[in-house]
């Protein structure tokens, strides 16, 4: 933790310019690029463990490979593209093609992506589990914490962060992983399982697979992603980055998901019977390391996983108030665009993480599924559209069709909760399944785009 406040502490802007503040000057160099990205990227470590206790070994399937596929796709056809347009935010995009009230529209669901409510609720659990205070203490405490890193220096603070959360990940979780190996074989562990999560497919029907991979279209319009290659050098190392990040997730992956099998097969050990799949969730890293390993390696695991989340945290906090200050206040107040709105804007994104996180139903997958979902659907072909196509779009339809469809999915989310049905299951082509929201918002935001193109050419 030490390593931490002194990468936090020693960085220092060159210049005080919201430029500065938010891209680092374009000056991320290979390490640095793929040390914030894969940290950043891999902050929602304990909804992994969550993810583990539901699907198993299925994880890998819904929450690995989408998301190298989609990555493997940015590198190849959008990094380029990114890194060499003069906008370094999505709505700055979005402005420069369409125009301004399509910019003001997805700045909005950019902050709703970008509130770290995800991390705030994963750092605010491994505090309680390590203090015992409540849970809303905890996450009052690590908002204001990680408003004050990144109030002075911006994404310099959060690079050098990274730097060291990427260590620090690796090593915590290797050393726990073959810790847990010399004890009990990974194959021996998975056995232990339901027989559903040994599966490949984690005992998911085929609609929530396909609902999980396009839910790794997050990569696409992430907006930590997009600032990431938008501060990369040059275009090469962006496209190079995400490349030997995809490798690096990989690896983690196996790691991580791993220590999770192995929690689940110790905490069955010890109720003496197979473990029920829904067991467990965000605190199974916390009971693992807390139960089966020695002081050392408990210290480096337990670090190695607030490391890794503080970073996402520190990342999605930075863009949410760079989109809070700068591409909100400073659209519809142009002479308000100074740093400090940023700044303030931070604050405000950490405060309003909070009441999400507690409304979720305290659980990163919620979240992901659902909260995340109905932006990502909404999102998603309007910002290809703004760097692979070159046609003109009706920007009043252009709006709706972000805007509407995201408001609808959160109105179905909140539906569902209300009526007792958490996981949006309904019941279609003869059975019952999990809808989630992103895949209305996408349909919805298709038809409402195609629609409007048809209608737009019969009008010439």
């Amino acid at each position: 933790m030490a390593l931490l406040l002194v990468a936090w502490w020693g960085a220092k802007r060159k210049t005080e310019s919201v430029f500065e503040f938010l891209s680092a000057g374009r000056s991320l160099t290979l390490p640095a690029f793929v040390a914030t990205l894969v940290s950043t990227w891999y902050g929602g470590i304990l909804g992994i463990a969550e993810s583990v206790s539901y699907f198993g070994t299925g994880t890998w399937l819904l929450l690995g490979v989408p998301y190298y596929i989609f990555a493997a796709l940015y590198a190849f056809y959008m990094s380029e593209k990114i890194r060499g347009a003069d906008q370094i935010t999505i709505p700055e995009r979005f402005e420069s093609r369409f125009g301004k009230a399509p910019a003001l529209a997805a700045a909005l669901l950019v902050l709703l992506l970008a509130v770290p409510a995800a991390h705030v609720l994963m750092l605010g659990t491994m505090v309680q589990a390590l203090s015992g205070w409540s849970l809303l203490l905890c996450m009052v405490a690590i908002s204001a914490i990680v408003s004050l890193m990144l109030f002075r220096s911006g994404l310099l603070a959060d690079v050098r962060i990274g730097l060291v959360a990427f260590f620090l990940m690796f090593l915590g979780f290797a050393v726990a992983f073959f810790t847990l190996n010399r004890q009990t074989s990974l194959t021996l562990a998975i056995s232990s399982l339901p027989p559903a999560s040994q599966s490949f497919t984690g005992g998911a029907d085929w609609i929530n697979i396909i609902s999980f991979f396009i839910l790794g279209a997050w990569t696409i319009v992430d907006p930590g992603f997009h600032q990431r290659v938008s501060s990369a050098q040059s275009p090469t190392i962006g496209k190079r980055g995400i490349l030997v990040s995809i490798l690096c997730w990989a690896a983690f992956d196996f790691l991580s998901i791993s220590c999770a099998i192995y929690a689940l097969h110790l905490k069955a050990n010890t109720i003496g019977t197979k473990i029920e799949s829904s067991v467990s969730g965000m605190m199974l890293f916390p009971s693992l390391a807390e139960t089966a390993l020695p002081a050392g390696i408990k210290g480096l695991f337990v670090i190695g996983i607030l490391g890794t989340i503080l970073s996402a945290c520190c990342g999605y906090a930075l863009v949410a108030g760079g989109t809070i200050g700068r591409e909100i206040i400073g659209r519809i107040s142009p002479q308000n665009t100074e740093t400090k709105f940023t700044q303030w804007g931070i604050v405000a994104s950490l405060a309003l993480a909070i009441p999400i996180a507690l409304i979720s139903g305290q659980s990163v997958v919620a979240l992901w599924y659902g909260w995340a979902g109905a932006v990502i659907g909404s999102l998603l072909i309007p910002f290809v559209l703004s760097y692979r196509s070159s046609s003109r779009w009706n920007p009043t339809w252009l709006s709706i069709g972000m805007v509407l469809p995201c408001l609808l999915a959160i109105g179905w989310m909140a539906f569902a909760i209300r009526s007792g049905n958490p996981l949006m299951n309904v019941k279609a082509f003869g059975s019952e399944f999990s809808l989630g929201t992103l895949v209305p918002s996408f349909s919805l935001s298709a038809l409402i785009l195609g629609g409007s193109r048809l209608l737009c050419k019969k009008n010439v």
